[in-house]
């Protein structure tokens, strides 16, 4: 069995390390690269001796699975394998040459990926510069070896003569069709990256990159356009050898700044065309410096500037969304740039603290950041609460007495988990009207949550604090009751996050985890529940309270088994066991098709944030239909959140989306529940969701999720009008 694994793992290191060059794992692109290699016979064979002999050694040494898979200590030994083969004659000696720099490229790939990862920049194609540089000059003293008379810009198919004929026919067909210079040129320098130099090795690498990914070829043209410009605008002369280092460097510059290193975008191609012309003066530079040894340019301008501009974007203290670096790689740029946008709108002020509403009930905000009373300058991210009835009063009688007031002596519960770490309970109510400047925060508590966070609430009623500096504290936890002390008129809760521990440090801006807002700051009743968000200054929230029903229901804990009876438009049995991989990330998968959905549970809520596999596959269905649901129930709250637009609409009809991607996107995929009932508030044993997926026009999925003790016991699902049942199977 592992046996097998590893002859897998290997196939696919293999495969990959032809289609990793353009920053692809895609299985077709890296087929079509494989055979585009052998348009010269030596060379394809020499790419692929040197392939699989690095990766058999990276194998053999246990170097980690993951990278061979992904072809990334592959591809520098393929480049150094075609360099050679397209520089000599075929001859055994080739062949042990061959051999002997696919392990120095596989040893310098180790190297430097070592030392490079300490900076977190990649180490791109330098092994195979180092060791191409260090074989050609070799080969000047080896009398064996014969310089090729093919050359590097032929066909380079040296076969029988009726295949050539062929071929040479299928070639005089491609330059009646791509007669236009700036058509052929930029083919050959596509095919120029394997060492290729004909227009239909590019119209085939073409073909295979538009395949993986529209944003790459977008961005690989205009970065090719770029560089014609440029070179015609500055007078440098290039000739049509020239252009065989244009896909080395300027279309995979385009390609790793554009769309690959960081998110594709407007900016991201601003610096594209920034850099272009820099790497054009580096490249004539690196020409007159390294003809001094008479060794070729190769990719070294592009592994120069890449390197140093990521490392210069790495070292910056502030950085924004307009140039944003990728940290997590999806299989094409499409991907990277649509879960970046979708998870940016899921979870754009995601911390790693969650921080619930400091009270019980529905309290109303009666100055939010940035308020026209005491919130300003350095203390301006702070919230003052208080409680108004129906009638929208905030006390009873005339309110001439503290006690008049709703919020008066009510709780103060610890935001997070923490530790006390000031308090102030000396300091004695002020009559209504009255205010105490000398001691202006009046009696309050700070509780250090981790290093640089801390909370603070302040106004409390004195006697009523029931910590002490050094306390340990839960989220929750009564700490104290709403005072009058202090700057206030009025009793009134305050509260603000700083980082450092002392009482009235200047805020810092913090959302909320999780609240409902029952009424927003136009009086209308909205049931909403808002996540990592900052209530607005008159609106009514209140503490989304979880159910254990719900959190036992969709724990999905690490090797347990789910099975369902479907019945629909597609029936059978689906068996999804819940994994957890050694990098703590959870999913499941559909153990019949392979299909994966990854979740988590946090922030008291259960969330779906990908899946990979079919659009057919039933756990596809599940993916929307439990996409996202809080572990909690308020009646007829509702929650919508933002899917993936890849996720939901026909792969075809993204095809323009993808182009324009960078630059604007017009499709809508939405998720939207509503709790709809529950059989016993207190201690309940079954609650009723209804959830449904839209595109932006039109509702195209509608679920009734059924949770009972320990299960979600059934699913059913309307799915542009065709049905589905999903029933638990213990």
């Amino acid at each position: 069995m592992k046996s097998n694994l590893k002859l897998v793992e290997l196939t696919a290191g293999i495969r990959n390390s032809y289609s990793v060059i353009f920053f692809s794992e895609n299985a077709f692109f890296g087929l079509i690269l494989i055979f585009i290699t052998f348009f010269d016979l030596v060379a394809g064979f020499c790419g692929l001796l040197a392939v699989i002999t690095a990766n058999i050694f990276a194998v053999y040494f246990g170097f980690d699975n993951l990278s061979i898979k992904k072809g990334l200590y592959g591809f520098n030994a393929l480049l150094t394998g075609l360099g050679l083969g397209i520089n000599f004659e075929f001859s055994f000696l080739l062949v042990i040459l061959v051999f002997l720099s696919a392990i120095l490229s596989l040893l310098l790939t180790i190297v430097l990926e070592g030392i490079f990862r300490k900076y977190g920049s990649p180490y791109l194609s330098l092994p195979f510069l180092l060791a191409i540089w260090i074989f050609l000059m070799a080969a000047g003293k080896i009398g064996m070896l014969d310089t090729t008379q093919r050359g590097p810009f032929s066909f380079g198919f040296h076969t029988l003569s009726s295949i050539e004929i062929v071929i040479n026919q299928i070639k005089i067909f491609f330059d009646s069709v791509f007669t236009n210079d700036v058509t052929r040129y930029f083919l050959k320098s596509l095919s120029s990256i394997y060492f290729q130099y004909g227009i239909i090795a590019g119209f085939i690498v073409f073909i295979g990159l538009l395949f993986h990914s529209r944003i790459a070829t977008l961005y690989s043209f205009i970065g090719y356009i770029a560089t014609l410009g440029f070179l015609n605008y500055s007078g440098i002369y290039f000739s049509e050898a020239d252009f065989y280092y244009l896909g080395f460097n300027y279309i995979l510059l385009s390609i790793a700044i554009g769309c690959y290193f960081l998110i594709p975008s407007i900016y991201s191609l601003l610096w594209v065309l920034i850099l272009i012309p820099l790497n054009v003066i580096v490249t004539q530079g690196l020409f007159v410096l390294l003809s001094v040894w008479g060794l070729p340019v190769f990719s070294l301008p592009f592994n120069l500037i890449v390197i140093i501009f990521l490392y210069f974007l790495k070292l910056r203290y502030y950085k924004d969304d307009k140039l944003s670096e990728v940290y997590y790689f999806f299989p094409n740029p499409e991907k990277t740039l649509y879960n970046y946008l979708t998870n940016t709108d899921r979870f754009r002020n995601k911390t790693a603290i969650d921080f619930k509403l400091p009270f019980l009930g529905e309290w109303y905000v009666s100055q939010g950041y940035e308020g026209n009373i005491t919130h300003k300058d350095k203390w301006k991210y702070a919230y003052d609460f208080i409680i108004k009835d129906f009638k929208g009063m905030h006390y009873k009688g005339d309110g001439s007495k503290a006690e008049d007031y709703y919020c008066y002596n009510k709780p103060v519960l610890a935001p997070a988990d923490g530790t006390v770490e000031n308090v102030i309970d000396d300091v004695a109510d002020n009559e209504i009207g009255n205010v105490n400047t000398e001691d202006n925060w009046g009696n309050s508590i700070v509780i250090k949550h981790s290093e640089y966070l801390y909370s603070q609430m302040s106004h409390l009623k004195q006697g009523t604090i029931k910590v002490m500096p050094g306390d340990k504290v839960k989220a929750g936890q009564h700490i104290a009751n709403v005072g009058n002390s202090g700057r206030s008129p009025e009793p009134h809760l305050h509260f603000q996050v700083q980082q450092e521990p002392k009482v009235g440090s200047y805020t810092l801006k913090y959302p909320f985890g999780n609240y409902l807002l029952s009424r927003d700051n136009k009086g209308e009743q909205r049931n909403i529940l808002k996540s990592y968000s900052y209530p607005l200054e008159k609106e009514i929230i209140k503490n989304f309270d979880t159910l254990k029903l719900l959190k036992n229901s969709l724990a999905f804990s690490p090797g347990s088994l789910i099975k369902y009876n479907y019945r629909g438009f597609i029936n059978g049995l689906a068996e999804f066991e819940s994994v957890t991989d050694i990098y703590n990330v959870s999913y499941l998968i559909n153990k019949a098709t392979g299909s994966k959905a990854y979740f988590s549970v946090e922030n008291d809520s259960f969330y779906f944030y990908d899946y990979t596999g079919g659009k057919s596959d039933i756990l596809y269905f599940v993916f929307l239909a439990l996409y996202r649901i809080p572990l909690g129930y308020n009646y007829d709250s509702k929650i919508s959140d933002k899917i993936r637009i890849d996720l939901i609409h026909n792969k075809y009809g993204m095809i323009l989306q993808d182009l324009v991607a960078p630059f604007y996107v017009y499709k809508r995929a939405n998720y939207n529940i509503n709790f709809r009932e529950i059989d016993n508030p207190i201690v309940p044993a079954r609650i009723i969701i209804d959830s449904s997926v839209d595109n932006g026009k039109k509702v195209i999925m509608n679920s009734e999720i059924t949770i009972a003790p320990g299960k979600v016991e059934k699913i059913k699902i309307s799915y542009f009008y065709k049905k589905i049942e999903l029933q638990w199977v213990d």
